[in-house]
């Protein structure tokens, strides 16, 4: 599957129309919709519902367009070395990944929380920083769990710019 195509996936999804899509990439319609049926043959499911005048995302979509916009993020950020990258796992659990490197299976991108369960790995800040805007909302004055008001303070030591933390 080439970056390109999945370009064009996240484009169609955003868009939910074929056309417009292929106006904003700068292609005909034709070769858009060729493209999206040889993607969805590659995968073996289908990607989209298509009505009408606009398209939805299956449940399979919804999940490529997720791993897609990662895929994206991380295309931009690595730049031309991006296609050299070997990606043979991803994680959902930073213990999962640290057991990986710890025995040398490969390298792991993760954000460092200034954990410190595992002295014997080395974090490596990576230039340029990649920064993402995020939003994290709890209710004041509810009971919450020992992990959550360790997660709560734990990201209030964090400097925040351009924003208010209200607790």
């Amino acid at each position: 599957m080439e970056l390109r195509v999945l370009k064009y996936f996240l484009m169609v999804a955003r868009e939910e129309n074929i056309t417009k899509a292929a106006q904003l990439l700068h292609i005909t319609q034709p070769t858009l919709s060729r493209q999206l049926m040889l993607l969805e043959e590659e995968l073996g499911t289908r990607l989209f519902l298509r009505g009408r005048h606009n398209i939805t995302l299956t449940d399979d979509g919804l999940l490529l367009k997720r791993r897609a916009q990662v895929q994206h993020e991380l295309a931009a950020w690595f730049g031309s070395t991006y296609e050299h990258l070997q990606i043979a796992a991803t994680f959902n659990l930073f213990v999962n990944a640290a057991i990986m490197v710890k025995h040398y299976v490969g390298t792991a991108l993760i954000l460092d929380l200034g954990t410190t369960l595992y002295d014997s790995l080395r974090f490596i800040p990576l230039a340029p920083q990649l920064e993402n805007g995020a939003v994290l909302v709890w209710k004041k004055n509810l009971v919450s769990s020992r992990v959550v008001s360790a997660f709560i303070n734990h990201i209030q030591q964090y400097p925040i710019e351009n924003t208010s933390l209200n607790c």
